[in-house]
């Protein structure tokens, strides 16, 4: 049993721990890399907590019954006249020893939901590795249909990754 709850400043040492982890662990699935956020000052998760509060934005995290993070989602809307009806949804990540329990739908199903109380929002869409046909089939299930594969977007060493963009109305 997990909650799910939207992250605060006061999450963002174990959100640092999380994303370390996933990038760490996934590196084909993220844009940023290792070397990028495993010396990073803890004050830029902190403040980047605190500045999701003043938009229309919002990270949510899953806790265990032990209140321990286990899982993440963020949502960050597009800004201006002609993209704000657009959000995209960002580092889905689930701890890999907590992964295969539901943790991830989840998250993004209460992400789609808090979404479409967001005025004016009327889609989202988001990314996933070619690589990663469990995440894929996941946004699949919840509604997300693929719009098209960029190719080689992500270089791991020498690995080149696609990634496919999917797409869903709200």
């Amino acid at each position: 049993m997990v909650t799910i709850a939207k992250l605060e400043p006061k999450h963002a040492k174990a959100l640092n721990r999380l994303t370390i982890d996933a990038i760490r662990d996934y590196p084909a699935a993220f844009t940023t890399d290792y070397s990028q956020v495993r010396h990073r000052p803890f004050g830029m998760l902190v403040d980047h907590l605190r500045d999701l509060e003043r938009t229309r934005g919002f990270r949510l995290g899953a806790f265990d019954a032990g209140g321990e993070l286990v899982g993440t989602v963020r949502l960050i809307p597009r800004e201006g006249p002609k993209l704000a009806h657009s959000a995209d949804v960002v580092f889905l990540y689930v701890r890999r020893d907590r992964q295969r329990e539901g943790i991830g739908r989840a998250l993004l199903e209460r992400l789609i939901e808090e979404a479409g109380r967001i005025d004016g929002l009327e889609q989202l869409e988001l990314s996933v590795s070619s690589d990663s046909s469990a995440a894929r089939r996941l946004y699949e299930q919840t509604g997300f249909e693929v719009t098209g594969v960029q190719r080689r977007q992500i270089r791991v060493g020498e690995a080149y990754h696609d990634l496919i963009a999917m797409w869903r109305s709200l």
